[in-house]
Parts: structure tokens; sequence; C-alpha cells
């Protein structure tokens, strides 16, 4: 469906790859007079700084890392309205709301998939999901207060937008083209054909026939798929700009076309398509939906136009919405009603009876970039880009709760974008990257963090460390700056080349300086710093963690750098690893560097020999890791719309955590203490590896919590699960591992 990982996910990039402000991104004014397309803008800043590195390809299992929990909330991409029930994106959860009683819709039924959710088509009691590097998902929603994964199919590249008809999910994967999956047996989805575009295949709409692909600068094309096993082209059209949404109505296609407006193409004759009107918005069009003469266009970060398209080749505006917040995506229109992805913004749902006059029946809130993590005590705190600060209970790693946020746009007046943090006790100090502030919060209540100081940077602010009553911050082209914690005041400041992160240890700052490598500064006189040595890593040097006499720097395309710093002065390089993906960030905890690796994910290298550090482990998350926190062999990891992982280390902590006798069948145990209040632990026994999923019901048989939902070693495996904030009561908990089932009653006391 358009380019939704577009120029927001790349600014997310920009800014912590290259301490890009706002005042630095492109505006749409921008993107309509560059001759750089959006194809270029996602080819060059958000997968590679090199033309033939290739993203993910294949949805890969962890090695020696097993899930504990995770916090599955990001930005809304994708959504679609049918029968009073509005489906959508949350990251990688995608939520069911019930809008039967329109006065009065509300949140139902949720499922947690394995990447972020771009596209959704539902059909029948079937929801088939366009799960990025996840491929095609397919969840039963007959239940939509239990939607359940019943099959899946791996596209190879990225699945993008998805259109159901008959038996066939019709599929665009990037650069895989269009994949044809039958989906007669929803359990085992087969391909059956596929179509290779010559460029990235965003979206597609199928009728009769044809299926209608919107490919970027290659425009629309139109497939003839009466075999599905051999599609062939018969036409197309150069929009002349970047075909992103397309959308079939009576004889006409719509094409969100981004800079271009939106085309509207006469395809009575598939074979000889040609244009008959357009509307210029004056902004980017990312997505089109038409209803009852209508067609409403989402305007990228303006809102939504709805123009009359009666006589098509003259469409007329009636109306336009403007969203003081968000990036609007994709729409859905079904039976008079309308649900709008609006990215950070959520989900907003509309009453489109009189479409110059539209009636909001309701907004659910999503989540947005998590693209900082610090973990202190019970609670995981997070830099979640525009929404602001997000405040997890993570006393229950399988459970992580959000107990308490603050969003600088409803606080503050103006908006922000949440990008790293360091907390001390009381205070939570955040690189707010969009709009170049400093920001303090005190989190004495986490459930009612509230404001202290909110402070414009010159150069903007790209990470912050605190050290004692100091605070240092990395600054972008203004170098490192060095404030008093209680009162904010600058005492210090010395100028670098391009500070994009920084780490303090003892007095000494390191300061990640990207091109220019990293910068070792004395702060023994904070009020006068001086540098005293510095070292070319080669790439981009991002991130640093300092332990003992070697500092550590993620360095982008050339991975982890390893250098010797017992010297500030000389200091030298003594190993390093070149990661898969791009190393952003990196923390340093006994003997394992854990590497926020983007694309790529999480790398575990072992460092206990510096000269000769090697990969040991790894865990591929949802979307992209840019950001790592470890505490007690746990690595809790910032994957931006992917929300928050937390990961355990197995090889640290093994996952026999009491004895290692040998299973020989599979078993499931009464759980204990039974009744309990509020926690209890859960064992089970398998004889061979196998994918075990361990979910939690109540007495309705709605699912409460997965557990489980890996691939596990043989052994014997304990879990705990925390039942605060459910209600007393009879719950089941149901373990299945292969052929193996099993299902046993327990009881939360109060």
């Amino acid at each position: 469906m358009k380019v939704k990982c577009n120029i927001y996910l790349i600014c997310l990039i920009l800014s912590i790859c290259y301490g890009v402000s706002a005042q630095d991104l492109p505006t749409d004014s921008d993107i309509q007079n560059t001759n750089v397309s959006r194809r270029d803008y996602v080819r060059n800043n958000l997968f590679t700084n090199t033309p033939d590195r290739q993203i993910n390809q294949s949805f890969k299992r962890d090695s020696n890392m097993t899930v504990l929990g995770r916090w599955a909330q990001g930005r809304c991409m994708a959504t679609f309205v049918t029968d009073h029930t509005v489906y959508f994106g949350n990251g990688c959860t995608m939520e069911v709301v019930d809008f039967s009683n329109p006065e009065a819709p509300v949140r139902i039924g949720k499922i947690v998939t394995p990447s972020i959710i771009q596209g959704i088509y539902v059909s029948g009691n079937m929801a088939y999901l366009a799960n990025w590097e996840a491929g095609l998902r397919i969840v039963d929603v007959s239940v939509p207060v239990n939607p359940v994964e019943v099959g899946f199919f791996d596209t190879g590249s990225c699945a993008d937008g998805i259109f159901v008809s008959d038996n066939y999910a019709y599929v665009t994967d990037w650069y895989d083209g269009l994949r044809i999956i039958d989906v007669s047996t929803p359990t085992s989805p087969s391909e059956v054909g596929f179509y290779l575009t010559d460029d990235i295949a965003f979206d597609v709409h199928v009728s009769g026939n044809y299926a209608y692909l919107a490919a970027n600068e290659g425009g629309l094309r139109i497939i003839d798929i009466s075999v599905p096993a051999n599609p062939v082209e018969v036409g197309f059209i150069n929009t002349l700009g970047e075909a992103g949404d397309v959308y079939i109505y009576e004889n006409y296609a719509f094409i969100a076309d981004w800079d271009n407006g939106t085309r509207i193409i006469d395809i009575t004759d598939p074979m000889i398509p040609f244009e008959v009107g357009s509307i210029g918005t004056g902004t980017v069009a990312a997505g089109v939906c038409v209803s009852a003469g209508h067609a409403y266009i989402a305007e990228y970060s303006y809102g939504m136009s709805i123009y009359d398209i009666s006589d098509p080749s003259n469409p007329s505006q009636v109306d336009f919405l403007y969203w003081d917040i968000g990036f609007s995506w994709e729409i859905s229109i079904s039976d008079g009603y309308l649900s709008a992805a609006v990215n950070h913004a959520g989900m907003k749902l509309y009453d489109i009876a009189a479409p110059d006059d539209l009636n909001r029946i309701g907004a659910f809130e999503t989540a947005g970039e998590v693209s900082g993590i610090f973990v202190a005590g019970d609670y995981a705190y997070l830099a979640d880009g525009y929404d602001g600060l997000k405040i997890l209970n993570i006393s229950n790693s399988s459970i992580p709760r959000e107990v308490g946020a603050y969003e600088f746009l409803l606080h503050g007046g103006t908006n922000g974008s949440a990008g790293a943090i360091h907390v001390d006790g009381d205070y939570a100090c955040i690189a707010d990257r969009a709009f170049s502030r400093y920001r303090k919060l005190n989190i004495s209540n986490p459930n009612s963090p509230n404001s202290i100081a909110a402070i414009s940077m010159n150069g903007g602010v790209n990470d912050v460390f605190i050290s004692g009553q100091v605070v240092y911050l990395a600054q972008n082209w203004n170098g490192l700056g060095i404030l008093t914690l209680e009162t904010s005041n600058e005492v210090g400041h010395f100028y670098t080349d391009y500070a994009l992160g920084v780490c303090v240890s003892g007095n000494y700052a390191y300061v990640a300086d990207g091109e220019a490598g990293l910068r070792i500064i004395d702060i023994s006189n904070p009020a006068a710093p001086a540098e005293a040595g510095s070292f070319d890593t080669g790439d981009m040097a991002i991130n640093v963690f300092v332990a003992g006499n070697l500092a550590y720097v993620a360095d982008g395309e050339d991975g982890l750098r390893i250098i010797d710093i017992q010297n500030p002065a000389q200091p030298a390089e003594v190993g390093f690893y070149e990661t898969d993906g791009y190393a952003i960030a990196v923390y340093v905890s006994d003997n394992y560097a854990y590497v926020a690796d983007d694309v790529a994910g999480l790398r575990l290298i072992d460092v206990n020999d510096p000269v000769n550090p090697k990969e040991v482990g790894f865990f591929d998350t949802g979307w992209y890791a840019v950001d790592v926190f470890v505490r007690n062999h746990i690595a809790y990891v910032a994957d931006g719309a992917g929300g928050l992982y937390i990961l355990q280390n197995d090889l640290e902590t093994g996952i026999l955590p009491e004895n290692t006798e040998i299973v020989r069948n599979f078993s499931l145990d009464q759980n204990y203490p039974n009744p309990f209040n509020p926690s209890t632990t859960i064992q089970f026994r398998i004889p061979r590896s196998e994918y075990v999923t361990l979910r939690v019901y109540n007495i309705l048989g709605q699912e409460v919590i997965r557990l489980s939902d890996q691939k596990l070693n043989a052994g014997i495996h304990q879990v705990r699960f925390d039942g605060g904030g459910l209600a007393a009561g009879i719950y089941t908990y149901q373990l299945v591992a292969g052929d193996f089932r099993e299902v046993k009653k327990m009881i939360l006391l109060r």
C-alpha cells in the first residue's frame, strides 16, 4: 500500500544515524521541488548508504535468544472496515473495534504478529495481513474478541499491500512484485503464481480478471490474472509521479501518485488505459478510496480531502479534514463508514453519510516509534517518537504494562519526537529530535510524569547521558553540550564535527561523532572541556558504550568497533566485527556486546576476547532495532514501530533453570501455587525442539495473554504468570507443541 515506511521512518533513521532535526527534514514542498524520488529516499536513506545492500529477504528465527515479552505497539499503517467492525494496525498488533453502536465504539480484541502490519483485508471469517518481513499472515476473526493466527506464507521480500478475491490473496511484495497465494485452505496457503514488476510493487486492487498494481515510478500496471498461475501484463500507464496506492471504481482507476496528486485513469479497455482527470491536492497524495461518487484522499501530513468525482474529468472538492498530528496513509470504506490509518495518531473512524460534512464517531490511539530505552527498577522508560515518553511496568517481563505516559503535544502545546532517554532517580532526560529540544521530566510517580524543562538547543539534541549532577548532550553539529541536572543551565561546551552519541566514564566524555569517529573529551572541569584524543572509526560513529578500558562504537555499515582507551590521548582499535545490518546502538554487559543493528535486528557479540569478537546469537526483530539496554542478561530492544522486545540471552541464562533431567514425553504441569494471588508458575516439558505456544484464557474463552510463542529446545521450561490487573476467577492455560495439546485450569484470588 504506498511507501508506508516512507518519509516518517526515513526521518527516524536519519535523526538517529545523522542527527537530523525537524528543521533539516524534507517538507512536502521540499519533496515536490526536488529531483529525488520517494523510491530514492527509501533506497538511499532507509535501507542503506550503498546501492547494492539488500533488505532482509525473509523473516528469520532467533539464535541463542528467547523472547520473554513484547510491547508490540507502534504506528497505524493499515486499516479495514466492514460490518460495523474496524481492524487496524498498532505496530505489530492488529486491533479490532466494534462500532455496532456508533455512539460508543469499543476495542474488543487484538493479536500480536511477527512484524509491522502494512495492509489488512478481511474476507469472511479471515483477516489477511500484509505483515512486512513476515509475509502473509492469516488470522481467524470469527470470534473478534479472540483473533487467532491459523496460517502464514513467507513472501520473501516485504509484504506491503493485499487484496483478496475468491480463493486467492494478491500480495504486493516490494522488489518481488505481485505474489498470488491460494488461500482456499487458510491453514496451508501456497503460491500459485507471481509477477515481477520493473519497480517497487506497493499496492494492488483486483477487479474482474485483472489486478491493478501501483508500481511507484512504474505507474499503473494492469495484469491479467484469469489464469492465476500465469499472470500477464496487458496494459500500463506512466502516471508521471510515484504510484503508491490504487482503487478501482466503476471503469476508473484512482492512483495516489505521491507528489503528483491523484490521477484518474479510464480502464474501460485494460489494454489501453488513459488519463481522464486528476486531482492536484497541493500536497502529497498517499492513499485513495472511492465510494458513492466521492474520492477520499489521504494527504500525508495534512489530512484528508473529499472530492465529488461524478464527472471524473472535472473533480470538485467538497470538504477537507485537517489533522494537527499524524501522517495519513490509508483509507478504508464500507457501508457508509470510513476508517483512516493516521500513523502515530492512530485510527480515526467517520460516518460519511454526508461527504461534505463528515461525522467522526471514534478515534483510537496507537503508539509511535520506540527510539530509545532505559530500564530502572521495575520500569522501562521508552522514548516513543511523536508519542513522547511511555513508562512500562516490567516486573513481569512476559506482560509489560503501560502505566504512565507524557505526550509532548498534549502537555506542551507543540509537537516533538522523543529519540533518546537517560534516567537518574526522579528524572528522565530526553532528546527531542524533531524540534531540537532537551526535555527533563519528573518521574517520581511513574503513573503521572510531568515536565520540568523543555529547552531549545542549537544544533538539536540526538543523545543524552547523565553522570552525577551533570547532563551531557550530543548536539549534532553543535557538538557536546554540558548542563546541570537540577537547573538545566549550560556550564560548558565543546564543538565537534557532528555529535550523534555520548557516553561518560570517569573524567571523560566519549562522543560518537559521525564521520569523524570517536572523540574523547576531558571533562574533569565541565566548564572547560578539552579534547584528549580521537579515533577515526571508518564509517559513521553513531553510538558508544564504555566498559573498563574499552570503548565499543556502533559504526553504521562498519558494524562494531572496539577501541582501547587506556591512554585517552592515543586510542587504538583492538578488534571489530562487521554486523549484517547497520549498527546504530551498542550496550555491553559481562562478556557480550548487544548491537541494535537496524534491519538485522539485535546481534549478540562475544567480546570476551576483544581482539577476536564473534557473533554468537541474534534476534530478527519485527521492524528496525535502534536502541538496546541490558540488565541481568536480559536485553530490552527499542524496535521503532515494532515497539519493545524483551529478550533473554540464553548463553547466560539457560532455559533449564532448575534441573537438566532428560525429558522423554510432553507434559503440562499444574500451576503452582494454585489458587494464586497475583502470580503463579507454569511448568511444562518437551522431549524435542518444537514451536511452543502457551496461552491463558478467561472463562469466556478469550485469550488473556500469550506466555510463549516461539521455538524452544527440549527440556523443562517454567513461565511466570502475573494476574495483576485481571479479575478474580477461573482461567485456563493451554500448551500446544507440535501435535501435543493440553489444557489445565487455575484460580486467581483477590
